[in-house]
């Protein structure tokens, strides 16, 4: 059962106001309809936003592409986690990228792998590029190797993720 933090009424209650409103007059009153959706668990927000929705994961293949524009990161976790965002550093030699994951509280036991992609505001040139994230490296001794050949050969889905700039 997936806990409720005391933010999820208000999320679940603005969705439910956007839905409700769409293709009507704009001097429609939703207010008593998305009560109702939200009371009847027709409309629920599963949007996490801020501290604590995502963790920091150690990543197990880079490959850059978009004329060293484009970075995508590989990590093995639970399968029900999903790429959040990746936490940038740019400096004179190194691009440090540290990957952080939504993971659901109920954690699967199966794993997968998971691709980030993250478009970098300038292209990577000659830096090298660094694990930024905190943790233990490979946790699931997934083979490093796979990872890379997987990534190599395009066989993975990797997801747009936002880049976070210090």
């Amino acid at each position: 059962m997936r806990s409720r933090d005391s933010s999820e009424p208000t999320r679940a209650f603005t969705f439910a106001l956007t839905e409700v409103c769409k293709g009507r007059d704009p001097s429609f009153r939703p207010a008593r309809l998305a009560v109702e959706g939200v009371r009847s668990g027709s409309y629920r927000s599963d949007l996490c936003i801020g501290p604590g929705c995502s963790e920091e994961v150690r990543w197990l293949a880079a490959r850059v592409s978009d004329a060293g524009g484009v970075v995508q990161l590989v990590t093995a976790h639970s399968s029900g986690a999903r790429p959040a965002e990746v936490e940038v550093r740019l400096d004179e030699a190194e691009v440090g990228l540290a990957l952080r994951l939504r993971v659901p509280k109920v954690r699967s036991e199966h794993l997968s792998l998971h691709c980030a992609e993250v478009h970098l505001g300038e292209p990577i040139g000659k830096r090298k590029i660094v694990d930024d994230g905190s943790g233990k490296f490979n946790p699931f001794d997934v083979p490093v190797e796979a990872a890379e050949k997987r990534l190599a050969r395009e066989k993975l889905r990797c997801v747009r993720v936002p880049s976070i700039s210090d």
